[in-house]
């Protein structure tokens, strides 16, 4: 992750300085939004199927890479060529993006629990409610 930090320095009485650090601020989601966990297979499933995922980088065909932490899961959009892709599901006559999570996830979520999902732009934070 790359954080800008802005220094100043403030001099009092020629001898002291003062350092003053101004963190970036962190970015806030498009959209954020508590979603169950599923079950496939005796597994943990989680599907994502929103228009959201169009403002958020995420169209149809887009290479997608899952990174699994220790308590959250993160889908980044990709340039290079994945076998993960965001999928086309039509809904009601709609035809949305899809991200349907149904491996790798044994060791971060349960099945019948809530996550926290947020969006932001080319990244989706999957995070357990505590």
């Amino acid at each position: 992750m790359n954080q800008q930090i802005e220094i100043a320095t403030t001099t009092l009485d020629e001898r002291l300085v003062f350092v003053h650090v101004k963190k970036e601020p962190e970015a806030k989601p498009i959209l954020a939004k508590q979603v169950k966990v599923g079950s496939y297979q005796n597994k943990p499933r989680i599907v994502l199927q929103n228009k959201i995922l169009f403002k958020c980088g995420f169209d149809f065909g887009v290479s997608i890479r899952f990174y699994k932490l220790r308590n959250r899961y993160i889908i980044r959009a990709i340039k290079s060529d994945s076998v993960n892709v965001v999928s086309r599901c039509r809904n009601h006559g709609v035809d949305l993006p899809t991200i349907d999570m149904k491996r790798g996830l044994e060791g971060v979520f349960v099945s019948g629990s809530k996550v926290n999902v947020s969006y932001y732009p080319n990244k989706i934070v999957i995070k357990e409610v505590s």
